[in-house]
């Protein structure tokens, strides 16, 4: 193997100063490479954003990158609840259809809408959304980088995740509507207590909080941070145990995945594509940087300029690429 690394990258004698690396026939190979990746980038995106191709496998892909982010920070990991799944795909079909991307729909319907036509009853709430799909690394790192929808990813008073997808057209761009929600179900009503003689002096009802990173704002639950987290309690009682500081499962993160490595990396075609030209990038960097010192004094030159050719192959299609193939993503 060292052999072969040092024919393919140093000139040397042995292979007439001609390192493989930079032959014809490799240039000709990683080019064919670089062309194929891109195509199948593309490929892969169209069939996330087109079909429905991959519908079943990006919800949980999600919901791993929510978990793994979880257990990194020693926070218990959400459990996938069916009936929240439902919950976010009646709502992102509800965008999909009317054309919006809000948490308040046009004819002012709010997030809590959803989880009560499910069925589910919360005891706490949250919704991340996001639009122009194409990637779900993009996506959850979106999601990741603000810090209200972070907030919701990571609040430990969440114990389950639904997440659903819908294709549809926002400002007359055909796109797919992310929706991500989070709940914590209501415990069992407990036993009315037994009538006393006399009526006892009527409680206030207890006022709704926010559960948030920011400072608490003067709203009530259910509306509007910023235009960008939603998280609600259903009611102001307080926690008898801090979820947050129950440790996290034991288990490894793969242990809990819901999908495999290779369902993660179909659903991520913008990150393969970066990662594989990185990797790209970095060997025919290497063996330019090497073979110029030898092959200039050995006149060949022509090698050089294979290299180079190269490199500005990677550049041109990695920024079609992030131009005119993989979307920006747009969270709320």
């Amino acid at each position: 193997m060292k052999k072969h690394l040092h024919n393919f990258f140093i000139p040397h004698e042995g292979n007439e100063f001609r390192p493989h690396s930079l032959r014809g026939e490799s240039v000709l190979m990683f080019g064919t490479v670089t062309v194929l990746l891109f195509a199948g980038a593309l490929l892969n995106t169209y069939l996330i954003t087109r079909t429905n191709f991959f519908a079943a496998i990006i919800p949980e892909v999600l919901a791993d990158y929510a978990n793994g982010d979880r257990v990194s920070l020693s926070v218990p990991r959400l459990r996938w609840n069916e009936t929240l799944a439902v919950a976010a795909r009646e709502k992102a079909e509800d965008m999909a259809q009317k054309g919006y991307f809000a948490h308040t729909s046009p004819e002012g319907v709010t997030p809590w809408y959803w989880f009560k036509k499910a069925g589910y009853r919360y005891r706490y709430a949250g919704e991340n959304l996001a639009v122009y799909f194409s990637d779900t690394v993009d996506v959850h790192n979106a999601w990741m980088n603000s810090s209200g929808h972070r907030a919701n990813i990571v609040n430990g008073r969440f114990t389950e995740i639904g997440i659903a997808t819908a294709r549809g057209v926002y400002e007359g761009r055909e796109t797919v509507f992310v929706v991500e929600l989070f709940g914590k179900p209501q415990e069992a009503p407990a036993p009315a207590p037994e009538p006393k003689p006399a009526p006892a002096a009527p409680k206030k009802e207890p006022v709704p909080v926010l559960l948030s990173e920011e400072p608490e704002p003067s709203v009530v639950a259910g509306s509007e941070i910023g235009n960008e987290l939603f998280v609600a309690v259903k009611d102001g009682r307080e926690e008898e145990e801090d979820s947050a500081s129950v440790p996290a499962d034991q288990k490894s993160a793969n242990e809990w995945s819901l999908t495999s490595i290779a369902e993660r990396a179909i659903a991520s075609p913008h990150a393969n594509l970066r990662l594989s030209y990185l990797a790209l990038f970095a060997i025919i960097a290497f063996a330019l940087f090497v073979g110029v010192f030898g092959e200039v004094r050995r006149h060949h030159p022509l090698h050089s300029l294979y290299g180079a050719s190269l490199i500005a192959l990677l550049t041109i299609l990695y920024y079609a690429g992030e131009a005119y193939v993989f979307s920006r993503v747009l969270i709320t």
